[in-house]
Parts: structure tokens; sequence; C-alpha cells
């Protein structure tokens, strides 16, 4: 009897692992070819081009002064989103020549640097189309206090443009420092940014 139990103890164990190992169900699959990934492009064009040379010009600024110097327009020329800042970067102060009134003035001299006149005139940039919004829009800095400082400006859907002026602004202050910057100029570039957002 113990045999006859053992054996069908054995026989179940072996039709148990043969059930298991022949299961079988349905299955089918499909293939999904030919798929592509495309990168998106931000682009940021100023005038239609990479770059734009002495668009913002501005001669004869003088204490009291708020005048436009120029406008370019920047357009996302890309398939992206993007997000416009600026800065001011590569700020030069030039002398020019020392007048009368500079008397007074001991960096007179014809390196960079020497001038007075980034110290006290400002550049504000505004959208030249409403609602004309400036940019910063308050607490403006000197040109030279400004260089390196990120100001934010809006976001630029794909294919769209922004006309942006930018003012240069000479506020009145005292007769012995706005005279120390008679004929001195300041040179600079406003680099202009697109992030994707």
């Amino acid at each position: 009897m113990k045999r006859i139990l053992t054996s069908l103890l054995i026989v179940a164990i072996l039709v148990t692992s043969v059930t298991v190992g022949t299961h079988a169900l349905f299955t089918d699959s499909g293939t999904v070819e030919g798929n592509t990934f495309t990168a998106g492009t931000l682009d940021l064009k100023v005038n239609g081009q990479d770059s734009a040379t002495s668009s913002y010009t501005l001669t004869n600024i003088k204490p009291g002064a708020w005048d436009l110097a120029g406008q370019v327009v920047l357009k996302n020329d890309g398939t992206v989103k993007g997000h416009v800042w600026y800065e001011i970067t590569n700020v030069r102060n030039y002398e020019n020549t020392c007048l009368g009134p500079e008397a007074d003035d001991n960096t007179c001299g014809t390196g960079i640097h020497q001038g007075e006149l980034g110290s006290l005139a400002k550049a504000s940039l505004q959208e030249n189309v409403a609602p004309w919004t400036r940019y910063p829009s308050s607490n403006i800095l000197t040109i030279n206090a400004a260089e390196g400082v990120r100001y934010e400006v809006e976001d630029l859907n794909p294919g769209d443009t922004l006309p942006i002026v930018v003012y240069g602004v000479w506020p009145n202050g005292s007769a012995s420092d706005d005279n120390m910057a008679q004929s001195d100029s300041v040179v600079f570039d406003v680099v202009f940014h697109l992030d994707q957002i």
C-alpha cells in the first residue's frame, strides 16, 4: 500500500509539473515603425539677423535729457516658446576731450574708463507697442552700475516679434558732476537672450 501511495504521489507531481510547463495563452504582437523625435529650435533674431551693430546711437545728450536712441525688433524665429531677457555688457567710458569745466578732473586722458558719462547716464528699454512696458519699470541704474544685471522682458511665442526702443536718460545731478562728463561718451552692448520656457 505504501508503494501505491508513493507511486500515486509521484504521478501527481509529474502531472502537475507537465500541466504548469505546457500551459499556454493566445498572444499577438504589432509594431510601430519609423518613430522619429525631432528637436525644436530656439532662435532669437535682432533686426532679422543673429546680431545688430550700432542700433542705438544718441548724440548731444545733456543733463535733464530723456531722448530716443533707436529701435531693434526681436523675433523668436524658432519653434519653441522662449523668455526674453537682456543685460548691458562691455561698457567703455571715454573722456574724449577735457574742456575748461573739467579742470578738476584728474582722470582726463585718452584711455578706456576715464570718462564719467557712464556713471551719470542711464539706458532705459521699452516696448514700442502697447502696453509700452519699460524694462526695468523702476529704479533704472546708471549704465556703469547696470553692467551684467539681468533684466526680464517677456515671453515670445514662435514667430512673434517685439520692437524694443532704447531711451538715453541723464538725470539732473550736481553741476560739478555733470560738468565732468562734458564731451564724454559711453559705449556698451545690449545683449538680448531667449531662454526656453
